[in-house]
């Protein structure tokens, strides 16, 4: 870099021309670079001072000489406004504002280096160095209370765990992170659903409400119940719409229509997701639900478990021929809960869906499901049936109903090939 300096009197006027080459600068850890243009700018300082700034409070000077002329530029500590600034070099020496910039200094926490130094910090429409939380049109930041140096990856800030892209530092916003096995919802940086009871969101990339659980630092809550005190709609609690149950199912979104559990059968408002309680009317149908738990009364909720491979022979190298493996375990179950008489009969077909391991495969080599089949061999037909069939019907399981338990077992063969 070439400079060319005019000093005059503290009293007077100076002129300063400089030929800036272009100054290419790759942050360490950072993943950044910066690169300022080839330029040529001439800067008249008036009223040019002993110490501090000049005039127009646009250049510091330190015993008559002006500052940040070498280098890439020179940071420096104004006691009077008590605030940090950035000379630029290739601005001969002028303040930076609204700049972000790499220095080698201590950073503290946030180093990019092993030895506590390398940061970027951020120096904002005044020329400041920006300390604490700022935000631009690409997100929220967060620099350092003391260093200034921006936040990358996750930490802590003021008790609340925060998360910031690991280059950019831009805060995560509005998006799931998962932290051991389990995910929290961050917005502007901040894990969301900490504080109270918790907090409910909605996710337009799923087009789900989910509910963060205060009780587990912000967790998503599955399979769980909450007492909500939001609209509610036709189902509220009070008086003025407000208060309801809701449920949120095994991937955590809010459940709305029919739902079964263990326990019963219950329903959602479409809307509100409030749980149905009391007389209701849905598509035209009156329905009784338990006025306290939202159960639909007058049901009885049937357990089908899936059995899946017996262990030693899911591991032997023969081939097994297609055969009902009643030893296998239960790897899935599903609850139908069906309509009983007065006397406790059910009234209705139990019918339930088609499952298959998650390693199934169709027709090739290893493990293939042949059908899914009853404890007396009788092939079981699923519901999956209706979609693509007019003249058959879905198995009803009512025969095999054994202390409201319906065992359905793998028909299947290994072949090795």
């Amino acid at each position: 870099m070439k400079k060319s300096k005019l000093f005059q009197k503290a009293d007077k006027a100076v002129v300063i021309g400089i030929t800036a080459a272009a100054v290419t600068f790759m942050a360490l850890g950072a993943g950044n670079e910066k690169t300022y243009a080839a330029e040529t700018e001439t800067v008249t300082v008036e009223n040019a001072v002993e110490n501090g700034w000049s005039a127009d409070g646009l250049y510091w000077y330190e015993d008559g000489v002006l500052q940040g002329t070498e280098g890439r530029g020179k940071e420096i500590y104004d006691p009077e406004s008590d605030a940090w600034y950035w000379l630029d070099a290739v601005r001969g020496g002028k303040k930076a504002v609204s700049k972000d910039v790499y220095q080698e200094s201590w950073a503290g926490a946030y180093a990019d280096r092993e030895d506590g130094t390398g940061k970027w910090v951020r120096y904002d429409e005044n020329g400041h160095m920006v300390k604490g939380w700022d935000e631009t049109e690409n997100g929220k930041y967060y620099f350092d209370l003391e260093t200034g140096a921006m936040a990358k990856g996750t930490t802590d800030i003021d008790g609340v765990s925060c998360r910031f892209d690991a280059y950019t530092g831009v805060g995560l916003d509005k998006a799931w992170a998962e932290e051991n096995g389990a995910l929290y919802w961050y917005e502007s940086g901040v894990r969301q659903g900490t504080e109270g009871r918790g907090k409910e969101i909605y996710d337009a990339g799923s087009d789900a409400w989910y509910w963060l659980d205060a009780v587990d630092n912000g967790k998503k809550a599955v399979s769980k119940d909450v007492y909500q005190e939001s609209w509610a709609g036709a189902y509220a609690d009070r008086e003025d719409g407000t208060g309801k149950w809701v449920r949120y199912d095994e991937n955590g979104k809010m459940i709305k229509g029919w739902d079964s559990n263990q326990n019963g059968k219950y329903y959602f408002d479409p809307e509100t997701g409030a749980m149905a309680k009391g007389t209701a009317v849905i598509d035209g149908v009156e329905y009784t639900f338990d006025k306290t738990t939202g159960k639909l009364e007058n049901t009885v909720t049937i357990e089908v478990r899936y059995h899946g491979r017996t262990p030693e022979l899911a591991n032997s190298t023969e081939n097994v021929t297609a055969q009902p493996d009643l030893t296998g375990p239960v790897e899935y179950i599903e609850y139908v809960t069906v309509q009983v008489d007065k006397d406790g009969n059910i009234v209705e077909p139990v019918y339930s869906c088609d499952w298959n391991p998650d390693d199934y495969n169709g027709f090739t080599s290893g493990y293939v499901v042949n059908a899914n089949m009853l404890e007396d061999g009788t092939g079981f037909v699923p519901t999956d049936i209706l979609e693509y069939s007019d003249d058959e019907l879905p198995t009803d399981l009512r025969p095999y109903i054994h202390n409201g338990v319906v065992d359905i077992y793998l028909a299947w063969f290994r072949y090795v090939g």
